[in-house]
């Protein structure tokens, strides 16, 4: 099986500087000092989400796994939204 995760405000990129998007626009706490802002997702941001574990799934089924979990638990991804 493989899990497939979306970390959304709790994945700040700190490499990539990448504004990480949630629910709401709000300061997110990281384990650094680096201040992080979110930005608040809007309907294409969720089409795109959507979209993204549409095909994770679909490439999964492709490389041979016939367990497939959406990790939506302890704050992250879809649980966000």
């Amino acid at each position: 099986g493989i899990q497939l995760a979306y970390s959304g405000i709790n994945g700040p990129n700190l490499y990539t500087k990448e504004v990480p998007r949630g629910p709401s626009a709000l300061p997110i706490r990281t384990f650094t000092n680096d201040p992080v802002q979110a930005r608040a997702m809007d309907r294409e941001d969720i089409r795109d989400l959507r979209r993204w574990h549409r095909n994770a799934f679909k490439r999964a089924k492709q490389a041979g796994f016939d367990l497939v979990c959406l990790y939506g638990a302890h704050g992250f991804g879809i649980i966000q939204h």
